[in-house]
């Protein structure tokens, strides 16, 4: 399925774009851009719904029962970019103290955490 939301994989890492091509399934749940990744977490073969009201939508709509798969809705697709991009900006910020910290050696805890916290939003607001 193409997607609305940037976002990566939980397992492999794996980055997608808006408008990518990755594999999702609801339950269990598996979303990856790598199809051998998502294969590897249980996933099953996406097979794309027919139009409503069509036999065919409804044979789709019974076998979708039995294997979980389902389309992301918004609220879902956003959920699962927030969570995403949280480790990202997590990653990248923690990164940066490390280089900080090699360079200038070790900082209190207390201004670690303003530090990461400051990173994070800095990151984050770029993104906008």
């Amino acid at each position: 399925m193409k997607t609305q939301y940037p976002g990566s994989c939980k397992i492999c890492g794996a980055l997608w774009k808006v408008g990518d091509e990755i594999f999702y399934q609801k339950e269990p749940k598996v979303i990856c851009s790598d199809e051998a990744c998502y294969k590897e977490q249980g996933g099953e073969k996406f097979v794309p719904t027919k139009q409503s009201g069509t036999p065919e939508f409804f044979q789709q709509r019974d076998s979708m029962k039995n294997t979980g798969q389902q389309t992301l809705t918004n609220v879902e697709q956003k959920m699962s970019n927030a969570g995403a991009l949280d480790a990202q900006l997590a990653n990248i910020a923690y990164d940066r103290l490390k280089d900080v910290e090699a360079r200038l050696g070790a900082i209190a805890t207390p201004e670690k955490l303003i530090f990461l916290e400051s990173w994070a939003r800095t990151i984050a607001m770029s993104l906008r």
